[in-house]
């Protein structure tokens, strides 16, 4: 009986590191995952805020081109699929705004909702965001 107890607690023993580096390896191929859609939002979102801003540069020059626009609709389609809701939600805002003032403002709520997502305990509030918006008023 002693003899039987031995073999299950060496049998134990020797599978549990096997077990234990299984977890381990399923943990970091989760992290690995996450760490590579953190990466893609966050580029996502540099280039549709540089392109938006170009933009908005453009138009005040009025120059445009096909270039830019196809580069947009693919930026445009970045954000969609790694955007957060309200990112979408303030980028279609954004660009249906006539107003100057409604686009600087959704602009502005983009970009503190954009802090957000990679800042989880950001305390700049809208009204920081505006005072030092490249959108100045």
């Amino acid at each position: 009986m002693n003899l039987d107890l031995s073999i299950v607690v060496a049998l134990i023993a020797a599978l549990v590191p096997g077990f234990i580096a299984l977890i381990l390896y399923g943990v970091n191929v989760y992290q690995q995952r996450e760490d590579s859609i953190r990466e893609a939002k966050r580029q996502a979102y540099i280039e549709i805020l540089m392109e938006m801003i170009q933009s908005i540069m453009n138009q005040s020059t009025d120059k445009k081109s096909k270039n830019s626009a196809s580069a947009f609709v693919i930026l445009r389609t970045k954000v969609l699929l790694h955007g957060s809701d309200e990112v979408i939600k303030l980028y279609e805002v954004f660009a249906s705004s006539d107003n100057k003032d409604d686009g600087k403002k959704a602009f502005d709520q983009m970009v503190l909702e954009m802090r957000k997502e990679w800042h989880k305990d950001t305390q700049l509030t809208y009204t920081d965001i505006a005072k030092i918006s490249p959108l100045l008023a």
